[in-house]
């Protein structure tokens, strides 16, 4: 895989506990914005361990089941990668935050493949599913 070592954002946890959004786990795309989502949650950023997320850890871990929110600047870094290793069968759909402020847009990401019915259900986060090409476009438009 290519740029498998490329760091693509960053995300926090303390002891067991990832910071998430719902069930997708955050990523910023500096380390100072990762405090700023923390703080705006209520959470205290001295507290949580921030590391960072490496492109193929987090194909990793979407391998595995794992749902990722990641900032519009950490997207872009995540889906030029993705494009670079021919990657782009994963679920893409753009939502407001669940726990931080509603103007933070974040891009769900998450394989196909897992999606469950609850996920595809209307009203749910992810009622438009769109292919890496397609959200990049939108966000091209943005």
């Amino acid at each position: 895989m290519k740029e498998s070592s490329k760091i693509v954002g960053y995300f926090a946890y303390y002891a067991d506990y990832v910071f998430c959004d719902g069930e997708a786990c955050i990523i910023s795309n500096t380390e100072e914005l990762m405090k700023s989502y923390l703080s705006k949650a209520g959470i205290n950023e001295k507290r949580e361990t921030i590391k960072k997320a490496r492109f193929g850890e987090i194909l990793n871990g979407l391998g595995m089941g794992a749902v990722y929110a990641f900032d519009k600047p950490s997207f872009e870094v995540f889906s030029k990668i993705a494009r670079v290793n021919d990657i782009d069968d994963l679920g893409i759909a753009q939502h407001s935050s669940e726990i931080l402020e509603d103007e933070l847009q974040f891009v769900r990401v998450q394989l196909d493949n897992m999606l469950c019915d609850e996920c595809r259900c209307e009203g749910s986060l992810l009622e438009e599913q769109v292919l890496i090409s397609q959200a990049l476009n939108y966000m091209r438009e943005a």
